[in-house]
């Protein structure tokens, strides 16, 4: 079971709709939709990054049986997310942990974010948003058609900040997927990941912006499945694999 987690503005249901078609029937992909997002659009938003890493936490509860195997995959946001879910189960005894998990698009824990959050506005993001690869040039370039598409954006930006207190370094696998491109992240700190982890961690590089996994995070396919496979046969995860460029 392979459970993912969207980016800020993003809806997992929809990211990632084509990954069970993908990965099936191998594995079954869970796509978590935050509250008050997608087919959760009716429930209130999570208020904190605590309370959303909590929901998920309790999805994976409901989900998993204990002792199945389990991975976890996110973007940006997402990233943040999965890494700390993965934490708690890793040390929670009523929890199975992970078998991998895998953080995308991310800067490592504890470290500050590009823009600080509490400077964030509609207007503010709008040509932050085309320089990430968000949103298309020429809809920056129309302001009015920009501001309804980032008004959700805005919210989730204020929950994907890094709660306060240290966390556990996680005991399985941790692949890092990232972009040298993405203005969200910095080349000379992601590294810093290997510290998040006291099993394997893979760092893989693609090519592009803050969205280098292209349209529904696709280009992650082919690692996410080489890596659960070598997972599966309990063999070592591979410490690279040739990104699409």
């Amino acid at each position: 079971m392979l459970f993912c987690l969207s980016h800020a503005g993003g809806v997992a249901t929809t990211v990632y709709r084509a990954w069970q078609a993908e990965l099936a029937p191998e594995h079954e992909v869970v796509p978590v939709d935050y509250p008050g997002r997608g087919t959760r659009s009716h429930e209130t938003p999570d208020s904190s990054p605590e309370a959303v890493v909590a929901d998920v936490v309790r999805r994976v509860a409901r989900q998993v049986t204990p002792g199945a195997p389990w991975a976890v995959f996110g973007h940006s946001m997402g990233a943040m997310v999965a890494y700390r879910v993965a934490a708690h189960a890793c040390h929670d005894p009523a929890l199975t942990a992970p078998q991998v998990v895998f953080v995308s698009g991310r800067r490592p824990p504890g470290d500050r974010p590009v823009r600080p959050l509490g400077a964030l506005s509609v207007d503010d993001l709008v040509a932050d948003a085309v320089a990430w690869g968000g949103i298309p040039p020429e809809v920056g370039a129309r302001p009015h058609l920009a501001r309804p598409l980032l008004r959700r954006l805005v919210d989730d930006l204020r929950l994907s900040h890094d709660p306060p207190g240290p966390v556990a370094p996680l005991t399985c696998p941790l692949h890092v997927l990232w972009s040298d491109g993405d203005p969200l992240t910095r080349t000379d700190r992601i590294g810093r990941w290997a510290q998040a982890s006291t099993g394997h961690v893979g760092f893989h590089r693609f090519a592009g912006d803050h969205f280098f996994l292209g349209d529904g995070a696709g280009l992650a396919i082919p690692l996410v499945r080489e890596v659960l496979r070598q997972t599966a046969l309990d063999r070592l995860p591979v410490d690279a694999l040739a990104a699409p460029s």
